[in-house]
């Protein structure tokens, strides 16, 4: 990433992804089970010491549905 340029970064969460506490592989029925349970998502803005300013703009997540709606929550 270079610096002072906007990025644009995406990060699926998916549970081929993630794994246990206890070393266990991950199932879809686990992953659901603890999202459901987020109550905040932490992001780091930066990786240095030296970094005069950093932002996060136009964040955008899915929400769950019993259907696909197409609608997406903005977080502020």
């Amino acid at each position: 990433m270079e610096p002072n340029r906007p990025q644009t970064v995406l990060v699926p969460l998916r549970e081929q992804y993630w794994q246990r506490h206890d070393g266990q592989t991950t199932n879809r029925e686990h992953f659901l089970m603890t999202l459901s349970d987020v109550s905040a998502i932490l992001i780091k803005a930066t990786y240095t010491t030296s970094t005069r300013e950093a932002a996060i703009l136009r964040v955008t997540m899915d929400i769950a549905d019993e259907r696909n709606t197409g609608v997406y929550k903005k977080l502020n």
